[in-house]
């Protein structure tokens, strides 16, 4: 009888996306940092609130939703 198990392969990944498809836990590309978004206000632009690692407190950025920023973004996949 052949193992079905499907295993779950864990990993950090690179990706370039618009800023509107940027999700709260991701670390965004933001001042030639990586900063982490701590959660999304979604109007006309998007507001993100970034946890600035220097300064350690929380500041709201404003960006265009359809400009693009490089995140590294925590996945899971299935593997065999």
């Amino acid at each position: 009888m052949a193992d079905t198990t499907t295993k779950t392969r864990c990993e950090t990944v690179d990706q370039i996306v618009r800023w509107e498809d940027v999700t709260e836990g991701d670390l965004v590309l933001y001042g030639g940092r990586l900063e982490l978004v701590t959660g999304i206000t979604s109007i006309s632009t998007l507001s993100v609130p970034l946890r600035l690692r220097l300064e350690g407190h929380i500041a709201p950025v404003t960006v265009s939703r359809k400009g693009l920023t490089a995140v590294a973004r925590y996945v899971e996949t299935a593997g065999e």
